[in-house]
C-alpha cells in the first residue's frame, strides 16, 4: 500500500523536474519571439548599400527602374513584403539622389494581378528601351523558418550586368509573416 503512493510521488517528482526545465526563469518569455524588424531601416541599408558596392556609375541622365521582388520558389510570385521593400529601396534611392521611375503608372513591365512589377532578364532590354531606363533594381526573397533572406541587384539593361548585389536576412515576427501571407 505504501509503494503506490511513493511512486506516484516519485513520478510527480519526475514530472515537476521536467517541467521546471521547460519553464523560462522569472522575468523572461518561455518562447522570446524574434525582435520585430525594422523594415524601413533594413531596406534604406539595402539600398544604401546597393549604391556602396557599385562597380561603376550609373547614368544620371537615365532613371532607376525598381521591380517587385519575388518569390525566388516562384519567379512569377511576389508578395506584400516584395512589394513593400521594392517601395522602400526606391524612395531610399531616390532620397540619395538617384532618379526613380515609378512603373506603376505605366502598363509595360510584365505585371500580374496581386504580384507587383516583374522584370524578366530576357525582357531587360526592351524594358529599359521602353523606359529610357539605364538600370533595374530587382531582386528575390526566401522564407526560413524566422528569417527571410533577401537578395537585391541593379541591373544593367544594355547587357543584364550585374553592377551592384546586395543581401541581407529579415528576423521574420508575425507581422513578416503576414505579409508572405504565411500566417
Amino acid at each position: 500500500m505504501i509503494a503506490r503512493p511513493l511512486r506516484t510521488a516519485a513520478a510527480l517528482a519526475v514530472a515537476g523536474v521536467l517541467c521546471a526545465a521547460c519553464v523560462a526563469p522569472p522575468g523572461r518569455p518561455a518562447r522570446p519571439d524574434p525582435p520585430t524588424p525594422d523594415l524601413v531601416q533594413l531596406s534604406y541599408h539595402a539600398a544604401d548599400g546597393l549604391l556602396a558596392n557599385l562597380r561603376t556609375e550609373l547614368r544620371t541622365d537615365r532613371p532607376l527602374l525598381i521591380a517587385s521582388l519575388a518569390d525566388i520558389d516562384a519567379l512569377d510570385r511576389s508578395s506584400t513584403l516584395g512589394r513593400l521593400i521594392a517601395e522602400q529601396v526606391g524612395s531610399r534611392l531616390s532620397q540619395r539622389g538617384k532618379r526613380v521611375t515609378e512603373i506603376k503608372l505605366r502598363g509595360t513591365v510584365l505585371v500580374k494581378r496581386g504580384s507587383g512589377e516583374f522584370v524578366l532578364s530576357r525582357d531587360a532590354a526592351e524594358i529599359g528601351r521602353l523606359h529610357e531606363t539605364a538600370a533595374v533594381v530587382a531582386g528575390t526573397y526566401a522564407y526560413a523558418w524566422r528569417s527571410i533572406y533577401v537578395g537585391l541587384r541593379i541591373i544593367r539593361v544594355a547587357d543584364g550586368a550585374v553592377l551592384s548585389s546586395y543581401d541581407y536576412r529579415i528576423p521574420a515576427d508575425y507581422g513578416i509573416l503576414a505579409m508572405l501571407n504565411e500566417y
